[in-house]
C-alpha cells in the first residue's frame, strides 16, 4: 500500500518523499558527523577545500548544502528517466529509494566530496546517455569529461571514472578515436585551468601534486564497516541483486536505447566496485556513487515485478533497514 503511494507523480508524493527524507536524515541533523580521517579531508583538492573551509568555518550552512546537494541528486534521478522514459513508467520512486539508501549510512551524512562529485556523474552519465542517433561526431563526450573532471577536482578518484566515458562511448556509439580524446580532452579541462591558475596566483603547485598523489595512490583511509553496516549491507545487496536479476531477464522487452541505459548503469556499479578494491585511497565514501544505478534497478524492480508480496517485502526490508541504523547511530 505505501509502495503504491510512492510510485505516483502527484504533490503529495513529493511531500511524502520529503518527509522520508528528514526522518531518515534526522539523526544526523540532531547529531551532527564531525567529519573524518579520510584521506580527502586530511589532504583536500581544490574544489573541496573551498567545501570544507565553509563547513569549518560555518557547520550549520554546511549542512545545509549537503541536504541541497543530497536534494538535487534525487530530483535529477527523477528528471532523467522522466526525459528518456528508460524505466518505461514516469515516477518520483527513484528519488525515494535514493532517500532510503541514502539513509543505510548515517555516518555519511556530512560535508564530503563524493556527494558533489557523484552528482557531477550523474550529469555526465546523463550526457552520454544523450549521444544516442547524434550525427557526426558526438561531443556530448566532451561535456561529459568536463563534468567528470570538475567532480575529480572535489573527490580525486572520480578520474577513474573516465573509463565509463569510454564505455559509454562504445555503447551508445561505437565510438570512433576523436570521441575518445575528446573525453580525455574534457576531464583534463577542468584540471590544466587550475594549474594554470595555481600558477598565475603564485600558489604552491607541488602541494597540489602530492594532495593529488595522496588522493589517488595513497592508503589513507582507516574507515571500515561495523557490524550492522555489514549486515544492513548483506540485506540490501541481497535486495539489490534480486532485482537485477529481475531487470535483466526484462531486458530483450526493451526499447534499444532504454537498454542500452541499463547497460550503462550496470557498468557504472561495475566501476565502483573495481575502484573500492584496486585503489588504495577509496572507501565507503563509494556507496554515494553506488546509490545512483542502484536506485533505478530498485525502481524497475518495484514498478514491474508481478508478485506483489515479492516487492512489497523488499520495500518494506530496505525502509526497515534505513530506520534501524538511524536509530542506532542516535543510540551510539
Amino acid at each position: 500500500m505505501v509502495l503504491r503511494q510512492f510510485r505516483g507523480t502527484g504533490p503529495g508524493v513529493i511531500a511524502l518523499i520529503v518527509i522520508a527524507f528528514l526522518a531518515l536524515w534526522g539523526g544526523t541533523l540532531a547529531v551532527p558527523v564531525q567529519g573524518s580521517d579520510f584521506v580527502y579531508d586530511t589532504h583536500p583538492l581544490p574544489l573541496y577545500a573551498l567545501l570544507k573551509s565553509l563547513n569549518d568555518a560555518f557547520p550549520v550552512a554546511a549542512m545545509i548544502l549537503v541536504i541541497v546537494m543530497a536534494g538535487l541528486t534525487a530530483i535529477l534521478l527523477v528528471n532523467f528517466n522522466t526525459a528518456d522514459f528508460f524505466i518505461g513508467e514516469r515516477t518520483f520512486l527513484p528519488a525515494f529509494i535514493y532517500v532510503i539508501l541514502t539513509g543505510l549510512f548515517a555516518r555519511l551524512h556530512y560535508m564530503n566530496p563524493v556527494l558533489p562529485a557523484s552528482l557531477f556523474l550523474l550529469l555526465a552519465i546523463i550526457r552520454i546517455n544523450g549521444s544516442y542517433r547524434v550525427e557526426g561526431v558526438a561531443y556530448n563526450f566532451f561535456d561529459a569529461g568536463i563534468f567528470t573532471g570538475l567532480g575529480s577536482l572535489i573527490y580525486g578518484n572520480l578520474a577513474w571514472f573516465l573509463v565509463l566515458i569510454f564505455i559509454g562511448a562504445i555503447i551508445f556509439r561505437s565510438a570512433g578515436m576523436k570521441e575518445l580524446i575528446i573525453s580525455v580532452a574534457g576531464i583534463l579541462a577542468p584540471w590544466l585551468l587550475t594549474f594554470g591558475f595555481y600558477y598565475l596566483a603564485g600558489y604552491d603547485i607541488v602541494e597540489l601534486l602530492t594532495s593529488i598523489s595522496y588522493n589517488l595512490f595513497t592508503d589513507g583511509s582507516t574507515e571500515m564497516f561495523s557490524k550492522s553496516e555489514v549486515i544492513v549491507l548483506l540485506v540490501a545487496g541481497a535486495v539489490a541483486v534480486v532485482s537485477v536479476g529481475h531487470l535483466f531477464r526484462n531486458m530483450g522487452m526493451m526499447k534499444i536505447k532504454s537498454r542500452k541505459t541499463f547497460y550503462l548503469l550496470g557498468y557504472t556499479v561495475l566501476t565502483v566496485g573495481l575502484v573500492f578494491f584496486l585503489v588504495p585511497s577509496a572507501s565507503i565514501e563509494l556507496a554515494w556513487i553506488l546509490f545512483i544505478p542502484v536506485s533505478y534497478f530498485l525502481t524497475y524492480y518495484f514498478i514491474f515485478v508481478k508478485k506483489r508480496i515479492l516487492r512489497e517485502t523488499a520495500f518494506y526490508i530496505l525502509l526497515s533497514a534505513a530506520a534501524v541504523m538511524q536509530l542506532l547511530y542516535l543510540l551510539g
